[in-house]
């Protein structure tokens, strides 16, 4: 959507591909104002919440990423 959520941040040097960086309180419009132009696969969405205790974090995957094959279909191919 091209909203800008923050700006010069650093992050860490040992960050590399396969790493995530959670962004807190943004992506209500992930799914909702998806579009599908350019052939784009839906992006899994996780939500990171406490443990009770306090004692860490949970990741969880809330809606599955699409995958190539699913547009693929899309398209007629099977």
């Amino acid at each position: 959507s091209g909203d800008i959520v923050a700006e010069n941040v650093s992050l860490p040097a040992d960050l590399g591909e396969g790493d995530y960086i959670a962004v807190h309180d943004a992506g209500a419009y992930t799914i909702a104002m998806f579009s599908a132009y350019n052939s784009r696969q839906k992006p899994t969405v996780f939500g990171v919440g406490e443990w009770e205790d306090g004692g860490g974090i949970e990741v969880g995957i809330m809606v599955e990423g699409e995958k190539i094959e699913d547009t693929l279909k899309g398209w007629g191919f099977e």
